[in-house]
This record gives structure tokens, sequence and C-alpha cells, in this order.
């Protein structure tokens, strides 16, 4: 009876031990999804178009991408393709990485990142802007305020604008780059921006404008349309001036510019 029992229980164990591992027979799914990225250039100057291909190994759904360790991002979505060219261009100096993330039609996800150094280049960096002058200048621009009182006087802030490259076309169109802080009933009107580190291509133009700050309502100082006028760099290139001074007599506006050649 005794070795009866042993048997059975043996053969019990090998029953359950059976069963257990059959419940592993499930298919074990792995990530098999991968992407690679490359770089047209590794070394690029300020504000010079970049490409980067994606070559996938499966159909990707969407694209996620970022230049601040995905503190911010973008997102693109191809149309039923395994690779895309994505363009890049950079403001500022130094090494920056291409953060990449792309997931395909079955929701597997791949990660890769390409470093770009950016350089100087022919970049010309802006130090300061002055506005000597601009339509009704020491007038009234807050009505709700007397003739005497210093609170009258505009509050004056400027918005720079530079294009940008599309990140699917590679084209590029004109957005907002830098917007000062507001100098307090006119203020001194001279905005130190050294430490901004503000360079730009002077192939290309700089649109600037100029308004009120009203807290909700802001007046456009250059009495527009157009609310930006155009200074166009590219005029400079021969002279290579310290102070570009920027004029348009029928608004009174009188703006100088303080860049630093390379």
């Amino acid at each position: 009876m005794k070795i009866r029992k042993t048997i059975y229980i043996f053969l019990a164990s090998i029953v359950v031990a059976c069963g257990g591992a059959s419940n592993d027979d499930s298919p074990i799914i792995k990530d098999n999804f991968t992407i690679e990225v490359t770089a047209q250039k590794t070394t690029v100057n300020i504000d010079e178009a970049v490409s980067v291909i994606l070559n996938a190994s499966d159909v990707i759904s969407n694209i996620k991408v970022s230049t601040d360790n995905f503190d911010t991002e973008a997102t693109v979505l191809p149309n039923n393709t395994k690779n895309s060219t994505l363009y890049f261009k950079f403001n500022a100096i130094g090494s920056k990485t291409i953060s990449i993330k792309s997931t395909n039609n079955t929701g597997e996800v791949a990660e890769k990142s390409v470093e770009i150094n950016v350089v100087r280049g022919n970049a010309i960096k802006i130090n300061s802007v002055k506005v000597v002058s601009f339509y009704n200048i020491n007038q009234t621009w807050d009505a709700e305020y007397a003739d005497t009182d210093v609170n009258r006087l505009a509050d004056i802030f400027f918005i720079l604008l530079k294009p940008e490259v599309n990140l699917t076309t590679g084209d590029f169109s004109y957005n907002n780059w830098y917007q000062s802080i507001v100098k307090q009933n006119q203020g001194d009107l001279i905005w130190d921006l050294t430490s901004e580190n503000l360079y730009i291509d002077p192939d290309f133009s700089i649109f600037i404008g100029l308004a009120d700050d009203d807290g909700t309502y802001n007046a456009d100082l250059l009495m527009g349309p157009p609310s930006e006028r155009e200074i166009k760099l590219s005029d400079y290139l021969a002279t290579k001036p310290t102070t570009i001074k920027y004029t348009v007599p029928e608004i009174n506006l009188d703006i100088e510019l303080n860049v630093e050649w390379p």
C-alpha cells in the first residue's frame, strides 16, 4: 500500500506539472518593429535646413518628433509608408538632439535619435534694438489718463519674426521668433539683447512688429496693415555696419539694430 501511494503521488505531480506547462503555450509577442534615422548632415549652420530620413521595418501610423527630450513634440501622420523625410532648422549654436518615436499599425513603438552640431556660419547676432521714434511718440495712447499723466504714454514691446522650416515639406515661412519685455510708459526704448543669443542668417529678412501693451488689447504702433515691417539684412552684406538703421518716414518710424557680424 505504501508503494502504491508513492506511485500515485508521483503520477499526480506529473499531471499537475504538465498542466502548469500547458498554460505557457501561448505565443510570446516580441517587439520586432525597428527604425533607422539618418541625417543629411551632422554639422549645420544657424538657420540651415537639414533633412533627416526615417526608414522603418513596417508601415508607420504616426511619428512623434522632439528636440528637447519630448518636453514638447510634434506629430506627423504618414500616408501608408515605411519611410519619411523630416526637416529641421536651429536658431542656437551647440549640440542638438533630434528624437523620433514611430508607431506601426499594431501599436509597436520604436525610438531613435540623431545628434546635430550647430555652428554659427554666416549668422549675425542682434545685440540690441533701439526705437528712436514711432507714430504719435510722446503723445496719448491710453486715453483714460489725463494729458499730463505719464501713464498715457505707450507701453511698448516688439516682436521679431524670422523664417522657420516646415517639418514635412522643407518649405520656409515666417513665424514669431522673439518677443521683448514691455517698456512701461515708453521707458528708455532700448532693449539689450546680448544675452538672448539672437542669431540669424543675413540672407534672410527680419520682420519687426511694434505695439502698445494694454493688457487685453494691443495697439499697433506701425499703423498697419502691414503690422510687421521687413528689414532686409542682405542689403548690408557688403558694408557690414554694426548699426542697422531702419526708417519709415510716413509713420515716423526710426529703429536701430546693433548687430555683430562673424
